[in-house]
Formats: C-alpha cells, sequence, structure tokens
C-alpha cells in the first residue's frame, strides 16, 4: 500500500514537471525530466536544467540547484541595501549558508548512489559552485566537452546522460 502511494506522489510530481516551462516557453527536456523530478522530490530545488546538446550550449546534462525561499532571501537583501555593509554581509553569509547545505544534501545522495554504482570517473557526477550562489550537478567531464571532437561529443554526451538517467532512477527507487 505504501509503496502505490509513492508511485502516485511521484507520478503527479512528474506531471506537475511536465508543464513546468523556462522563459522561453520550452519545457524541461526528456533526457533530464526524471532527474528534475527527483531532486525535488527528496526537497532539492532545482531551477534550471538541460539534458545537453551537441551544436549548441552545454554538451552535457546539467542541473542548477539552489535554497528554499531565496526570493524571500534576496529581498530582504535588496531592501537593506542602503543600511550598513555589516547587514548586507549577514544575508550573504545566511545565503551562503543556506546553499552549503542544500549542497550537502547533493553531496549525501550521489555518496549513497556511487556507493553500488559502478562508472567511469568521467561519467561521475559533481557539484560545481556557480556566481550567484547556486550550484550545478554535472558529470565530471563535461567541461572537458569542448576539447573532443564532434563525434567524441556525441559519443560522451549519451554517457552522461544515461548516467544522469542512472541517478533519476536511483532516487525514484531509494528516496521515495
Amino acid at each position: 500500500m505504501l509503496e502505490i502511494a509513492k508511485n502516485q506522489a511521484w507520478t503527479k510530481l512528474h506531471r506537475l514537471f511536465e508543464r513546468v516551462t523556462d522563459s522561453l516557453g520550452k519545457e524541461i527536456d526528456p533526457r533530464i525530466i526524471q532527474a528534475v523530478v527527483g531532486l525535488n522530490a527528496v526537497g532539492i530545488r532545482t531551477i534550471a536544467s538541460c539534458e545537453g546538446h551537441v551544436g549548441h550550449g552545454k554538451p552535457y546534462p546539467w542541473i542548477d540547484v539552489s535554497y528554499h525561499h531565496k526570493d524571500k532571501l534576496e529581498q530582504e537583501i535588496c531592501q537593506c541595501l542602503e543600511r550598513k555593509q555589516q547587514d548586507i554581509r549577514s544575508f550573504l553569509r545566511r545565503r551562503d549558508h543556506l546553499i552549503f547545505e542544500e549542497e550537502q544534501k547533493v553531496a549525501a545522495l550521489l555518496h549513497a548512489f556511487y556507493q553500488a554504482h559502478p562508472m567511469a570517473y568521467d561519467r561521475h557526477l559533481i557539484t560545481v559552485h556557480l556566481v550567484q550562489g547556486e550550484f550545478r550537478l554535472q558529470p565530471y567531464g563535461g567541461e572537458a566537452q569542448k576539447y573532443r571532437s564532434r563525434s567524441e561529443q556525441t559519443e560522451k554526451l549519451t554517457e552522461y546522460q544515461q548516467e544522469m538517467q542512472c541517478f533519476a532512477e536511483w532516487l525514484k527507487v531509494t528516496c521515495r
């Protein structure tokens, strides 16, 4: 009975994310949506994603993660811009602490996933810090794609997408 409820919750969340679009009206890519659903199902707030493309964008899958209540905290930061510099530093420390907590949650999930999932290190999913305090989940070898030929990029992109799919399936089975 509990398994049925978990499956229904997952299906409901998946249907919700099937309707999510970006500012250009594009839906979440089919080869990344399961991982987006999985992370959100365990309470990790995703804010952007792409399955990866050879020829435009990043030639590897990625998911950007932020912290809960980001918008509220950013409003507080804007309101205090006219205040003392120390107030701003306090908000930024709070923001950094919140994103650190989210990154630790993702790191714990990746650690558990890789305990039982053999892989080539190049495919290993890692977190990379972004400028505005968020972080990105992506394959370790993703940034090396720019040094590869188009055919190698295509081959690696498939491997990286498979790794993200394996992680998504693990989330679906393990973390529901």
